[in-house]
């Protein structure tokens, strides 16, 4: 086996081992961090108490950019919906896709320059990107203020904002543990959404839908020709 694809199954720690990189991990002081596992080429280092905002890079504006690259996948996913006459939604898996696409499209400038403001990066001078805070949502923003008709005051910016207030982590009840463990049954929602993407895509089914990709490219005009890279 390739080193390239023995990496695939191994965890992080694993990796780093075998390129023999030295790694260091830097962590907030949320309680759901806490870890004391020790590990051969990754160095834990917890940031101090209060300074999350600060000196955690994240914070610098990465998530913010994630967020807003993320929200104008929300907002490409309820055009659509409209354009087919759906009503809005969205499942797990879409949700992991949107979310793989934002993070693909977070410029390496932008986590560069949001080192060099938290203050950890060595280097002098910060490096130009685009953070997107200005962002108005475009034509499909527009597109969802006429259709759900919403008030003036609600804009772009404060849509990627919706979720700034809400608590991810806290400390559980006795009853938060009960309800954890009782079992649950399935809702008519949870079905249809299991139906809407079969576990099993056979190899024809595959290959047509690749062709019909391949026809709808070539009568589009001005198309990107790395699809055609991709598709062969």
């Amino acid at each position: 086996m390739s080193l390239k694809r023995k990496l695939v199954t191994l965890t992080i720690a694993e990796k780093v081992n075998i390129i023999r990189k030295k790694v260091l991990l830097l962590i907030d002081n949320c309680t759901a961090h806490n870890t004391k596992k020790k590990f051969n080429s990754i160095k834990i280092e917890f940031l101090p108490p209060n300074t999350t905002s600060q000196l955690q890079p994240m914070d610098q504006g990465i998530i913010q950019n994630f967020k807003i690259l993320y929200r104008k996948e929300v907002i490409r996913k309820m055009v659509n919906d409209i354009d087919e006459g759906r009503s809005f939604s969205i499942n797990l898996l879409q949700t992991m896709r949107m979310c793989y696409k934002a993070w693909e499209n977070v410029e390496k400038n932008t986590i560069v320059n949001c080192f060099i403001k938290s203050g950890i990066s060595t280097k002098e001078k910060e490096i130009k990107y685009t953070h997107l805070e200005s962002d108005d949502g475009g034509s499909d923003w527009k597109l969802i203020v006429d259709h759900y008709k919403l008030e003036p005051e609600i804009t772009f910016h404060t849509f990627t904002e919706i979720d700034t207030k809400i608590h991810t982590t806290g400390v559980l009840s006795d009853q938060d543990f009960v309800d954890a463990v009782q079992p649950t049954s399935k809702s008519d929602s949870d079905e249809n959404e299991e139906d809407e993407y079969p576990l099993v895509v056979s190899t024809k089914e595959a290959k047509a839908s690749l062709d019909k990709l391949r026809v709808f490219i070539e009568k589009t005009e001005g198309a990107d020709e790395i699809f055609f890279k991709y598709l062969g």
